[in-house]
């Protein structure tokens, strides 16, 4: 009787166990405490995101790569460079928004975004119009420097617009699938006016609400064993409101 019993009540142990033990996959934390965390797995995701990018492209630049890409004979409708890229923005998010809700100033905020931006934008630009592009060009140097596609690629970059150039005269031209310099750059006007709505979200007092100071899954910020209890409080500043949640671990 004793052994019927014990394997009776094993199988509900055992799934009490695994619900407390994965329960914290869908727990929550402000994105403020998360960022004050050591440990989290942006890193991580980074990783997998920046693997997903190199394979997806290697079909477009290699020219011995010919297979379909994984997820597009999966049929998922997205190849694995648009799932890694939705990947850094959705990492990037939290992170941005982890610095306008500790920064509590737009113009802080928006110097931040700017000194984290634009010197290492700009040296990457002049680097790979100016002395890339010239080492690599076939044209003689003293042409190449006098083409008009070579400071249309340094100043129509350098606005941050839609519309970049991508090519410069004589570089890359014979390549067997593409002569683009740095496809990657698409992404960084894109990430410019995401900083010009979050500052907008901002003043609005969209992070002000308890909703959402508490609705950032905890597994994105760590991989240790969950915390048992939280306990959440708003409280008012003039007219800001300020949401915090509390852990007890």
């Amino acid at each position: 009787m004793e052994g019927s019993r014990r394997t009776q009540l094993t199988p509900s142990l055992n799934k009490a166990t695994m619900t407390s033990r994965f329960s914290w996959l869908l727990d929550s934390v402000s994105v403020d405490e998360g960022l004050r965390r050591r440990a989290d797995n942006f890193l991580l995701l980074r990783i997998l995101a920046a693997s997903m990018v190199i394979y997806g492209h290697a079909r477009a630049i290699a020219p011995a790569v010919g297979a379909e890409d994984i997820f597009v004979r999966l049929g998922l409708g997205h190849y694995s460079g648009d799932i890694a890229v939705n990947i850094f923005f959705l990492v990037s998010g939290f992170l941005v928004t982890g610095s306008l809700m500790r920064q509590r100033n737009l113009l802080n905020f928006f110097k931040l975004r700017a000194l984290r931006l634009v010197p290492g934008y700009v040296v990457n630009v002049l680097l790979l119009a100016l002395v890339v592009g010239g080492i690599m060009t076939t044209l003689p140097i003293g042409e190449y420097l006098h083409r008009q596609e070579v400071w249309d690629y340094v100043f129509k970059n350098m606005r941050l617009a839609s519309d970049m150039a991508w090519n410069l005269p004589g570089v890359f031209e014979t390549n067997a699938k593409t002569s683009t310099i740095n496809g990657s750059q698409w992404t960084l006007p894109a990430e410019t006016r995401m900083y010009v709505l979050l500052g907008v979200a901002g003043l609005v007092g969209v992070f002000g609400s308890r909703r959402m100071a508490e609705r950032s899954p905890r597994w994105l910020w760590s991989s240790s064993a969950p915390c048992t209890r939280t306990t959440s409080r708003c409280t008012r500043t003039g007219s800001a409101s300020v949401c915090t949640l509390s852990l007890a671990c």
